[in-house]
């Protein structure tokens, strides 16, 4: 492929063919395309403990039909795993967080061992004070999946504390890269410009190796308790539920003010 030069003044430049352009219409012949399935949840436990010894499989293992068959990487965000007192919003306890993550194993394997499914394995979890992101992939799977990272950012008392926060995991999927961010922004109805502002300070400052950030992803899955507020009583949000209005809740949820 011949390269082009050109002199500007007393700057020699190359220029250099768009590659991006001459190669696309040929990708099918040097690479292939893999459709794999996500599963993601959230809770908001509330600083308890008792769920944990509870059966999940409701949540954690909706019938295969869903999806037609199990999600190849299961990614669980905890809200408030931990009681948020003023003790507790400036270190970070893992007993609690390694609690959750045998339940999940554990119920998200349960089948395996009966209907000759494969099993998952521990990817990575993260915790920040009360968040946590615990990321499971099937056995299988790991031969695909490379660079895993993990990252925290701390929102609460001016990023000075983790009550409020985001913890964040990547890894490079084959060659898709993938970004998972469970998020706890600031509380209450009128807190809607502070809640902003945490997702704005979590997009932009949390960053991993290489500098990288959210963005730099091809597929980002923010999961986690956004805190954001229907600005409409119970009962008549309850109402528009019933007629599927969803155009009255979208017109009065804050997440659709710009």
């Amino acid at each position: 492929m011949l390269l082009r030069s050109f002199k500007t003044g007393s700057c020699h430049a190359i220029v250099k063919p768009d590659f991006s352009q001459l190669t696309w219409h040929r990708t099918h012949e040097f690479s292939t395309s893999e459709t794999i399935g996500i599963w993601v949840g959230t809770f908001n436990l509330n600083g308890k403990g008792n769920g944990v010894r509870e059966d999940l499989s409701a949540w954690l293992c909706p019938p295969v039909g869903v999806w037609k068959e199990e999600p190849d990487i299961v990614a669980v965000g905890f809200q408030e795993i931990v009681e948020l007192s003023p003790q507790q919003v400036m270190s970070t306890d893992p007993v609690r967080r390694q609690e959750w993550e045998e339940a999940v194993r554990l119920t998200i394997n349960s089948k395996t061992k009966y209907a000759s499914r494969e099993e998952y394995v521990l990817l990575r979890s993260g915790q920040l004070v009360g968040a946590a992101l615990i990321v499971f992939v099937k056995s299988s799977a790991l031969k695909k999946i490379k660079n895993v990272e993990g990252s925290v950012k701390k929102t609460g008392m001016s990023g000075m504390a983790g009550n409020k926060g985001a913890v964040a995991i990547r890894m490079d999927y084959a060659n898709t890269r993938i970004c998972l961010v469970t998020a706890h922004l600031a509380a209450g109805f009128a807190n809607y410009e502070e809640r902003n502002r945490d997702y704005r300070t979590i997009s932009h400052g949390l960053r991993f190796q290489r500098n990288r950030s959210i963005d730099d992803h091809d597929a980002i899955i923010w999961l986690g308790d956004m805190n954001y507020r229907i600005g409409l009583g119970d009962d008549k949000a309850r109402r528009l539920i019933k007629m599927n209005d969803l155009e009255s809740l979208y017109a009065n949820d804050q997440v659709c003010i710009t």
